[in-house]
């Protein structure tokens, strides 16, 4: 059901967060059907001078990057390009679980979080707890409980932690632990981060790979190749060069789609079940500290396609980030010179939660 609305209805809808293209609204007013929805509205810059941070337009490279996607480039001219990209996502995601300085070191290991080990998972839950930064909040009744508004890296002041945890438990009614216990037990009963390290691994060549056919689904000659004079390196990129167009697009497609992946964030909302009845229509997971079970919802956000024009700044990212390990003697090889695993720029993921 399509929903319009009206200036009138801006005070029933409160700020949750934001990513660069968009900001993330909570409904807050009374009518039934709009309950626990979440609104994503797009920014648009004051200074008409400035590009608006968004995709507007495809470049003719992009068109054949997508093409091979139903719907996606006609999206455009619609101005619906995000949730055509959302039914993207949905096919890895899961279509239920997607919705249309530092002044002290994180003690979080994402090898935990994505594990799948309920004990390992609540590790990684309790080191949100710790150190926040920009990477979890928990909102109660659509209000910030714990964690920062800003994308700064420090959102929560160490020092500031254990009396933001006190007013939670006064507005909430859980204590940290149950938060903790009741976030570990959803993520690990959903099986949602499985899906989302999937995805992430449609990203098979690395940038190191994707670089290669990215200049040649532009049209331009290698300029990585340019660089290279080991004659076997030249040779092993020579074999990606020689790829047919729909294969190059493929492999582009699948990092960029795997890149949306690992500059998400992921929304858990629960609410306490008011009667025991086993036909509800949401997932359930029971609190045992409070003798309590409670229904919850799993959606990723930020979902928002990623320029093809961006490929050269990941490659750069990745060199920067090899040449550091390098240089520091954490990791023995030449940039460039081997395949790896790796990201493009840092696995982004919040963990918001709204109670």
């Amino acid at each position: 059901m399509d929903v319009v609305l009206q200036a009138g209805d801006a005070d029933d809808w409160v700020y949750k967060g934001e990513g660069a293209a968009n900001l993330i609204l909570s409904y807050t007013g009374s009518s039934p059907s709009m309950l626990g929805k979440v609104l994503r509205a797009k920014k648009i810059l004051n200074d008409k001078a400035q590009p608006a941070p968004t995709c507007e337009v495809f470049s003719s490279s992009e068109q054949l990057v997508w093409g091979e996607i139903p719907g996606l480039v006609e999206s455009l001219k619609q101005d619906c390009l995000p949730q055509a990209y959302a039914q993207v996502m949905s096919q890895h995601l899961g279509a239920n679980h997607v919705d249309g300085g530092i002044s002290k070191i994180s003690d979080y290991d994402p090898l935990d979080l994505f594990s799948g080990s309920k004990e390992r998972i609540r590790t990684a839950i309790k080191s949100f707890f710790s150190t926040p930064q920009n990477n979890f909040r928990i909102f109660v009744d659509g209000s910030l409980g714990f964690g920062g508004m800003g994308g700064g890296a420090d959102t929560v002041h160490p020092d500031e932690i254990e009396k933001c945890l006190e007013d939670l438990t006064k507005v909430s009614g859980l204590q940290p632990s149950d938060f903790i216990e009741l976030l570990s037990e959803a993520i690990f009963k959903s099986g949602v981060l499985d899906k989302l390290l999937a995805t992430q691994k449609l990203d098979d060549h690395d940038i190191e790979g994707a670089i290669h056919l990215y200049y040649d689904i532009i049209s331009q000659p290698c300029l990585v190749c340019k660089n290279i004079t080991d004659a076997e390196l030249l040779h092993k990129y020579s074999v990606l060069h020689s790829l047919s167009l729909d294969k190059s697009c493929k492999i582009v497609r699948d990092f960029l789609i795997a890149a949306t992946t690992k500059d998400c964030s992921l929304m858990m909302c629960f609410r306490p079940r008011e009667c025991e009845t086993t036909d509800s229509e949401y997932d359930s997971v029971f609190l045992e500290s409070v003798n309590r079970t409670y229904d919850y919802k799993a959606y990723f956000v930020d979902l928002d396609v990623k320029p093809l024009d961006k490929m050269p700044h990941y490659f750069k990212l990745d060199q920067k980030i090899v040449n550091f390990y390098t240089k520091n003697g954490e990791v023995r090889r030449v940039p460039c010179d081997s395949s790896k695993g790796g990201s493009t720029g840092g696995d982004d993921s919040k963990a918001q939660l709204e109670h």
